[in-house]
């Protein structure tokens, strides 16, 4: 994976549970996207958070 701005990168925890560091649980995210996943999370229920990033990712993969 190849990141081509100088913008910092974050790990993002799909479930949303930071004690889960399973590799299908982490995604590697600009900060800027991983802020605007977070504060989409205040706006919808949790658990649709994870289901919805995970099908945005394999659709990119």
């Amino acid at each position: 994976m190849k990141f081509i701005s100088e913008e910092r990168v974050n790990l993002h925890h799909i479930d949303g549970n930071h004690d889960n560091w399973k590799v299908k649980n982490l995604v590697a995210v600009h900060e800027s996207c991983h802020d605007y996943i977070h504060m989409s999370k205040k706006q919808e229920h949790p658990e649709n958070i994870g289901s919805r990033v995970q099908r945005k990712l394999q659709a990119r993969f």
